[in-house]
């Protein structure tokens, strides 16, 4: 499964889902400082209303789920801009408060002026 989050008004509105299987996970110290913070920054350049398909800026996406679906949704998102796994700029990792989960934030430069922030959420194992 995944979720792209195009504004800091979708990613609020996603957050205050009940539904959000993955609410809970986002919300913990320095992993919801980092997805905010970079949300944030791309309100504040590209604009909160800009269409992540027409405009430049881009956008988060987050994968969850088991691990082979989040590996095989993540690299096919990539295969997308021609990018790999590895092609990233920069990579965070975080381990969860509760829940023994690995988060992990790789940002891909798309072009000068777009990028795909991409945060997979695994298990304790991956």
């Amino acid at each position: 499964m995944h979720k792209i989050i195009k504004s800091k008004q979708s990613l609020l509105e996603w957050l205050s889902d009940e539904e959000n299987l993955v609410k809970e996970i986002l919300l913990q110290g320095n992993i919801r400082k980092h997805l905010q913070t970079s949300v944030e920054i791309l309100d504040e350049y590209y604009g909160s209303e800009r269409d992540i398909e027409k405009d430049m800026g881009g956008y988060v996406v987050v994968f969850y789920g088991e691990p082979e679906e989040v590996e095989e949704q993540s690299g096919k998102h990539l295969e997308g801009y021609h990018l790999r796994e590895d092609d990233y700029e920069f990579e965070d990792i975080y381990e969860t408060e509760t829940g023994g989960k690995r988060v992990v934030f790789r940002l891909y430069l798309c072009s000068s002026d777009y990028s795909v922030l991409v945060i997979n959420i695994y298990g304790r194992n991956q």
